[in-house]
């Protein structure tokens, strides 16, 4: 009787098993296809915020060269209109770099 029981026993744990293997296997591609979607959400926002970065340093270089631009040409108007004053200010700051290196 033990032996009829283990016949009939084994193939409904076999077929459970079998059972048991799929959904374990379907739900590694369910998890791997979540995991795939979250990774391209991810590395859109990324791609976003890299992107607004980059045009926010590029402004910011934009900027920063336009300020270099007038400094030169302020400068430039400064030292035509009062040549021997753009002289005497150059003179006494090297003199000053000079005093202080020497120090």
């Amino acid at each position: 009787m033990s032996n009829t029981r283990e016949a009939t026993a084994t193939p409904a744990l076999r077929e459970q098993l079998d059972t048991v293997k799929t959904d374990v296997h379907e739900l590694g591609h369910v998890a791997k296809v979540a995991a795939s979607e979250k990774i391209d959400q991810v590395r859109d926002a990324v791609g976003e915020h890299v992107d607004h970065a980059k045009s926010l340093a590029e402004d910011g270089i934009q900027t920063a060269r336009e300020k270099k631009d007038d400094w030169e040409d302020r400068l430039a108007n400064h030292v035509r209109e009062r040549p021997i004053r753009s002289l005497a200010i150059a003179a006494g700051v090297g003199m000053l770099f000079g005093f202080l290196r020497g120090r």
